[in-house]
């Protein structure tokens, strides 16, 4: 960046964040307007998530019926606590992946497309290396701290403008809380982790992720004035707070301008 006479530097101040690698951009052209370590390969927790859900609406019908095998049930932490032999639709197992940040229905979703874990993380790798995401490899599709498992903010914010195109993906993360059938007679009741949705008005959606190694990381697109963006922190004391704080700087600081449209001379 230059000093432009005559403008207060002041005014451009970077945007005060204290994720160890943070990136925004704009959703709809990629142009960054603010990174920082944004290609370093770091922990990414429950934001793997969204390669899973990806994938699964690439390749699934959000109707389907799924049962449940003993894969999901061997997967401790956040969960749905599905039991073997339950039977739950792709869009239930869907909504509490992204919502409540299911662990056991990330394993359900896998082994649905693939038929096992370990075909489905396969599969997750070819995908990031179609999208050239070159710092990123996965290792499960939940995102519990696993040796070579990670990502980049800038992979995860190019990731996360791919899923964003899909309407069904959109809609999933805009969904505030949901209801999934339970034990017989209850029901599964849940909000979305996603403390921007709804607090931070122009919020689109987003995925959280937290671990000790990941430590508090967020993915999420806002809108404002005509102008989507996407901003990623990723090792954050306080992953809503950077986000915010990176939309803020987004949408005040800059503006979208027309030099030319396209065929229009230009004087030298």
């Amino acid at each position: 960046a230059q000093a432009v006479p005559g403008v207060d530097q002041a005014a451009v101040a970077a945007p005060r964040v204290a994720a160890k690698a943070v990136i925004l951009a704009d959703e709809s052209t990629g142009q960054v307007l603010f990174e920082r370590n944004a290609g370093a390969a770091r922990a990414m927790a429950s934001t793997t998530k969204v390669m899973t859900a990806l994938l699964a609406l690439e390749r699934l019908d959000e109707r389907r019926v799924v049962a449940i095998g003993p894969g999901p049930t061997k997967v401790g932490e956040e969960s749905l606590r599905l039991r073997q032999g339950e039977r739950l639709s792709v869009r239930q197992l869907l909504l509490g992946l992204m919502l409540k940040s299911a662990n056991d229905a990330g394993v359900a979703l896998a082994e649905a497309v693939d038929g096992s874990e370990a075909a489905f993380v396969r599969r997750m790798n070819a995908k990031a290396a179609s999208l050239r995401l070159g710092a990123t490899r996965y290792v499960t599709p939940y995102g519990l701290d696993r040796p070579g498992h990670r990502t980049s903010a800038r992979d995860l914010a190019r990731l996360w403008e791919v899923a964003m195109r899909r309407a069904d993906f959109r809609a999933m993360v805009a969904t505030r809380s949901a209801q999934l059938p339970g034990r017989p007679l209850s029901l599964r009741r849940f909000v979305t982790t996603n403390q921007l949705l709804g607090p931070y008005r122009w919020t689109v959606g987003g995925k959280t992720g937290f671990t000790n190694q990941a430590r508090r990381c967020l993915v999420a697109s806002a809108s404002r004035g005509g102008r989507r963006l996407v901003a990623v922190a990723l090792g954050s004391p306080n992953a809503f707070a950077d986000v915010r704080a990176l939309f803020e700087y987004g949408f005040s600081k800059f503006v979208r301008a027309r030099l030319a449209g396209r065929g229009q001379p230009v004087a030298a």
